[in-house]
């Protein structure tokens, strides 16, 4: 739960595993797209620019943080949106596994902590 405001607000976790290699991390490739115009090209390969346009931040696309595979869609496109992503884990990772694999997870780091501070009284 978390607080927004003065109400409290339920976050629903969506997971992550590689089809190819099993990692759990998945990674937002981004950046910003500038445009310029090249009005001189030197036999060298130096270039004069004009007119550069700086667009706003774009996803390019979302990859495996292991392995690097690029997530696409059943059309084979490069996922490129948050809520693609999220329709992507939702079809093609076990949420309910992943979700249990995670809640056992916490319950372990929890036992952990709690035996350490008995152990320090």
């Amino acid at each position: 739960m978390v607080t927004i405001g003065n109400k409290m607000a339920k976050i629903n976790h969506i997971f992550f595993k590689c089809p190819k290699c099993n990692c759990e991390d998945v990674c937002e490739v981004a950046g910003e797209l500038v445009h310029g115009r090249i009005s001189e090209l030197r036999e060298d390969g130096d270039v004069a620019i004009d007119k550069l346009v700086t667009h706003k931040y774009k996803i390019q696309r979302f990859e495996c943080w292991g392995c690097g595979l690029v997530l696409r869609n059943l059309a084979g496109n490069k996922i490129t949106t948050r809520k693609q992503l999220v329709k992507w884990l939702e079809r093609n990772c076990n949420q309910k596994e992943l979700k249990d694999k995670f809640d056992a997870h916490m319950i372990h780091i929890n036992t952990i902590a709690r035996r350490a501070r008995i152990k320090r009284r």
